[in-house]
């Protein structure tokens, strides 16, 4: 074999090592996250949440800025597990239960409960009346009752009136409440 030859095998067996090592990476980097630091407070221009497929639940215009980063790391941890997904077409009236996570792109007019799991409402999801889970990620509009039992989270561009009940709240520069917090 001529010295050309060696170079394109070289090649050829070099670039599924360097897949192997992006996603080795990449799993690394997930698995030791540090949850208790989010949400960091994020430049509304730099991410907006998408009413794209469930696996593009945030997405970034910008990548240069640590706090979006996390934010999206956050995203894509959140949504490794299944959950239902309420487009923002959907608008329903009455009470949802689920057993598993849930994100909320559309308008809910009642109580949601997931005792067990997390919820999140979406830039463009809205809740009016209560929602109660293990954890809430707030970046639409709530009116009502919050009640987390282990978080509630108020990102950037959330608007909450009413009153939150949890054991931990964090609430990123930007967010609105009006209410009260227990």
């Amino acid at each position: 074999m001529e010295f050309e030859d060696w170079l394109i095998l070289l090649g050829v067996l070099a670039i599924p090592l360097i897949i192997l090592d992006g996603k080795w990476r990449m799993a690394k980097r997930s698995r030791t996250f540090d949850h208790s630091r989010l949400p960091q407070p994020a430049d509304s221009s730099t991410d907006s949440i998408k009413s794209a497929d469930q696996s593009n639940v945030l997405h970034s215009n910008a990548s240069s800025s640590p706090s979006t980063r996390q934010t999206a790391s956050f995203a894509a941890i959140v949504m490794k597990q299944p959950s239902s997904l309420i487009g923002p077409s959907i608008q329903i009236r009455g009470d949802i239960v689920t057993q598993e996570p849930l994100v909320i792109r559309g308008a809910i007019l009642g109580t949601v409960l997931a005792n067990h799991h997390e919820v999140i409402i979406a830039i463009t999801g809205s809740v009016s009346d209560s929602v109660e889970a293990r954890s809430i990620i707030v970046d639409g509009c709530v009116t009502g009752q919050l009640k987390g039992v282990d978080k509630v989270a108020l990102l950037s561009r959330a608007q909450v009136n009413g009153t939150i009940i949890t054991e931990r709240l964090s609430c990123a520069a930007g967010a609105r409440m009006h209410g009260t917090v227990q």
